[in-house]
């Protein structure tokens, strides 16, 4: 607006109140005077009652300027501000990333040593890769790094007599910039977006920034969303996490269970809208940052009727979705409450005329499965009349006298649920057994007596056990939605109580990434109806890397594997070194297992972390937290010459091993002196095995998780020897096998 106004110029400024009230009696304007610059800017300094601001509420409006010869009509309104004022400006959830970036350092002379042409891009790229070849090593010596990217600019922009310089002689110069030899480390704490959110068990932090509190505390609670409870029973209760000491710190045993107190602090960085970044060098920024874990102290749910937040199974059971609990299993369960059952018409003068034979057999039942039994055969001579009048009676192994007929949709402590009906001409019994039979032997049997004949022998007489009741499957996995709240002790009462993320809630769901720390400890990931994971090492800097994602698949479980015949188990041929088959034996568990496949070879280097592993494998699948925790050993000694001989197979019977099966034990080879890439039999060249590294490696093992291994009794220096933490087994002179036994990986 002063661009036109001659410097030396004053100005004379009118506000006035936006609805015209008076500031104080019979005074409706405030006039100010101010002179232009000779830059042109103007700067006027406003004083307003503060008292009467806020007592009042009012708005000022910036109104006209004046000058000697014109008047500017402005209307603006003014935005007061007490530079003074405590206040809670954002708080958000941020996950932090660690960054290393090059420092410019001044610029560096290099002098020719020879005529050199550099007419063209490529002449001048690869003028540019010499240079940098050449003064890289002088340049180290001075805490100093080359980029070839300044000496190309250099190269490229460099001019003699106003002309791009084509060709240097020996003895010219060419000066360009440098970076420090040691890269600037950023702790980076950037915003997460609500709508992508974060898992179960996630290490986040919450960052508070805000003005004039150095050196006091913002408290702060996790609420869930009031109208979508799930994790919580009341609205105003808080979501119980870990909280660490320091957002250094690598564990914590604390649980929030109120406020959570913020120290607000001077750091040296710098702030970005979503985003803090803390770096040495860099001006200082008030900020206040706790380290958090996303989940209860408990692991595991001491009763069914726990409180869903008190542990990390709760939190994982709210978030899964059952069958029983979908809209369809409601819409079952409620047709089965409404539903008439006993459909059958029973006679009792009638003739009789159709008697069972045989039915159905059940060995096993689980309470509050829907089991059906059926008369499938029935003595000469029945009616399809008569079969109205066969019942069906229910009793108790060795109380045969107390039988029960079943009549009745449900009877206390024996069944929640029963149906008799003739489906396709045949008797059929649907029934659903009470918890009160858990452990126990029935019977059921139809009868067209008067009575049942209490005779188990017969085949119209079905023995079942009942189990106890299986956890309905998984069918989908829910989210939740937090907010914050924090209170400020030190702000007036307008800024006390303060609300965030309302707007977007934070949505929490079920894990879907295996942390990997460098502490030797995973993180504790569900892997129930997840198609793939993710793995992510967290070195001891705090730096996160992505290791990618790994498909899952599903496996059959097994108990046990034998080279011996055994009926019943699974019996798979495998052919040995000297081609000859070699049948194994491997025994069914119920249920089944999750496996990821190797990437092999596994190659990653990026800021210290070294993970590598060679493949000499078919056997390429592993249980994923088993892989979790190889990764952690892999990164724990940075090795390049580590080779897999096998886990599992896609089957997860780990043939021709019988103890590979499920994919938690497995096989590498050994270490050499040379690092090579190479078999080593240590049985006849132990003097080659690299013994330190070795069992660096088994004890980087032993660290996340695996407790004992198989190696080779053998002789090194004319001394027995063998690996620690190892047993001897025949066969094992040429890789070191980790057990299955006593495996337990080390949760966070």
């Amino acid at each position: 607006m002063t661009e036109n106004i001659d410097a030396g110029e004053t100005l004379t400024i009118e506000i006035e109140e936006k609805e015209g009230q008076e500031f104080n009696k019979g005074e409706k304007k405030l006039t100010y005077t101010s002179t232009v610059k000779a830059n042109g800017s103007s700067t006027l300094d406003i004083e307003i009652n503060k008292d009467w601001q806020e007592a009042t509420n009012r708005t000022l409006v910036l109104k006209r300027i004046h000058t000697a010869e014109m008047t500017f009509e402005v209307h603006e309104e003014l935005k007061i501000v007490d530079p003074n004022e405590k206040k809670v400006l954002d708080v958000y959830l941020a996950e932090k990333k660690i960054k290393y970036v090059d420092e410019e350092d001044g610029e560096y002379t290099y002098t020719f040593k020879n005529d050199k042409k550099a007419v063209n891009n490529h002449e001048k790229n690869v003028l540019s890769s010499e240079i940098f070849s050449v003064v890289k090593k002088t340049l180290e010596s001075l805490n100093q790094k080359p980029a070839t990217e300044f000496i190309t600019e250099a190269l490229k922009t460099n001019k003699e007599a106003g002309k791009i310089k084509e060709s240097y002689k020996k003895g010219e110069t060419l000066t360009f910039k440098v970076y420090k030899l040691e890269r600037k480390k950023e702790e980076h704490y950037q915003k997460m977006s609500s709508v992508i959110g974060a898992s179960m068990g996630n290490q986040i932090y919450i960052i508070a920034k805000t003005k004039n509190l150095e050196g006091k505390k913002v408290k702060i609670k996790l609420h869930e969303k009031e109208d979508e409870l799930k994790l919580l029973k009341d609205k105003d209760a808080i979501l119980p996490v870990l909280v660490y000491a320091k957002k250094e710190d690598k564990t914590t045993d604390t649980q929030a269970s109120d406020w959570i107190e913020i120290d607000i602090k001077k750091e040296k960085g710098k702030k970005e809208t979503d985003n803090v970044i803390l770096s040495q060098g860099e001006e200082e920024i008030e900020v206040g940052i706790k380290k958090i874990q996303l989940r209860p102290k408990t692991d595991k749910m001491a009763s069914k009727d726990e409180e869903a937040s008190k542990s990390f199974e709760g939190w994982a059971e709210k978030l899964y979705i059952r069958e029983d609990e979908t809209e369809a299993g409601k819409k079952a369960k409620k047709a089965k409450e409404e539903e008439k059952t006993i459909t059958l018409n029973f006679d009792k003068d009638a003739i009789k005329e159709s008697f069972p034979e045989k039915i159905t057999w059940l060995k096993s039942s689980e309470i509050g499965k829907e089991e059906i039994y059926t008369i499938t055969k029935y003595l000469k001579g029945e009616t399809e009349v008569d079969k109205n009048n066969i019942r069906w009676s229910l009793y108790i192994q060795s109380k045969k006298k107390n039988y029960t007929i079943i009549d009745t949709k449900t009877k206390t402590d024996l069944y929640t649920y029963a149906k008799t009906e003739l489906i396709d001409g045949k008797n059929q019994l649907t029934i659903i057994f009470d918890k009160a039979l858990k452990g126990k032997k029935v019977q059921i049997e139809p009868f067209r007596e008067e009575a049942p004949k209490l005779n188990t022998k017969n085949d119209y007489v079905s023995t079942t056990l009942i189990k106890e009741k299986a956890t309905p499957k998984i069918t989908k996995l829910d989210t939740t939605k937090l907010w914050l709240q924090t209170e400020c002790d030190d702000c007036k009462e307008k800024e006390k109580k303060k609300e965030f993320l309302k707007e977007n809630y934070f949505k929490l769901k079920t894990p879907d990434t295996i942390h990997i720390y460098s502490d030797g400890k995973i993180s504790k990931t569900p892997l129930t109806l997840l198609k793939n994971i993710r793995y992510v090492y967290v070195a001891s800097d705090g730096e996160e890397h992505d290791l990618g994602k790994y498909n899952l698949i599903e496996a059959q479980k097994w108990n046990y594997g034998s080279s011996r015949y055994h009926s019943g188990w699974k019996k798979i041929v495998t052919i040995d070194n000297k081609g000859n088959e070699k049948e194994k034996y491997f025994e069914y568990a119920k249920g089944k297992v999750k496996l990821v496949k190797f990437k092999l070879p596994l190659s990653y280097n990026y800021n210290n972390v070294n993970i590598k592993l060679k493949d000499n494998s078919t056997r390429e699948y592993i249980n994923p937290e088993a892989f979790a925790c190889l990764i952690g050993a892999l990164a724990e000694v940075g090795y390049d010459d580590i080779t897999l001989n096998g886990f599992t197979s896609k089957d997860g019977t780990g043939a021709p091993s019988v103890t590979h099966f499920n994919g938690i034990a497995g096989d590498f080879r050994y270490l050499r002196k040379d690092k090579k890439i190479a078999s080593l039999h240590i049985n006849t060249s132990p003097n080659q095995l690299d013994v330190e590294r070795q069992e660096k490696f088994i004890d980087a093992l032993v660290k996340f998780g695996w407790k004992n291994f198989y190696s080779y009794d053998t002789k090194i220096d004319k001394k027995d020897f063998i690996l620690k933490k190892s047993t001897h087994l025949a066969n094992h002179h040429h890789h070191l096998h980790l057990r299955y036994e006593q495996f337990k990986p080390n949760y966070k």
